[in-house]
């Protein structure tokens, strides 16, 4: 059932993380709660960083992440810097799991994600 659902097996674990967390009581979410899946190597954080501290944020920027996954760029990049990202995955299931985090970190207003292919 749980195939049919989401697709493939690291989406399954996801969800049952998830539900996990749900039941020792769990209602708030932060991206880090899901660096177990979704864990972001430090140069590219550091890369990230330097690239994005080095634009004006004086108005709301508006990015693209293609090839998501589960959104860990998108959602670090909406986090900390006043930006909008459009979130792009081809797998539908990737990317409803990147909407679930999303809106579990209360961040859906600021990473849009969409399965769709970059072509």
């Amino acid at each position: 059932e749980g195939q049919e659902l989401y697709g493939d097996t690291p989406t399954i674990r996801f969800f049952g993380e998830i539900e996990k967390m749900r039941a020792q009581g769990k209602d708030s979410y932060n991206p880090e709660d899901f660096h177990y899946f979704d864990g972001m190597n430090i140069a590219v954080k550091e890369e990230l960083d330097a690239f994005l501290n080095s634009l004006d944020h004086s108005n709301t920027l508006t990015s693209v992440d293609f090839g998501c996954g589960l959104g860990v760029h998108a959602r670090y990049i909406a986090k900390n810097f006043n930006t909008v990202v459009h979130a792009l995955d081809y797998s539908p299931h990737l990317t409803e799991a990147n909407r679930k985090i999303n809106e579990l970190c209360k961040l859906d207003d600021k990473v849009l994600a969409f399965a769709s292919d970059a072509v």
